[in-house]
């Protein structure tokens, strides 16, 4: 399927396991480039091996907390 998404950056939180990961990597296999939100480093350095391995994609990581204003704020400046 060509979902014209070479190059394109998709915004992904909750990226670290379960649907979020996995639309991480469908959205990578597509060619995009995923844009992962989660808030444990680990968690995210982890998520973002496993999607590079599967598809040859680097993924763009932001470990923060969207349950805080500081972290919505956070992310909105490092983002874009």
């Amino acid at each position: 399927m060509n979902l014209v998404l070479t190059g394109k950056r998709v915004l992904i939180t909750g990226a670290s396991r379960g649907i979020g990961l996995a639309c991480a990597v469908a959205f990578a296999k597509e060619g995009a480039i995923p844009v992962l939100v989660v808030r444990k480093a680990d968690d995210l350095r982890v998520a973002a091996d496993d999607i590079f391995a599967r598809t040859g994609i680097q993924s763009v990581c932001h470990d923060v907390d969207l349950s805080t204003e500081e972290g919505i704020d956070t992310l909105i400046a490092t983002a874009g």
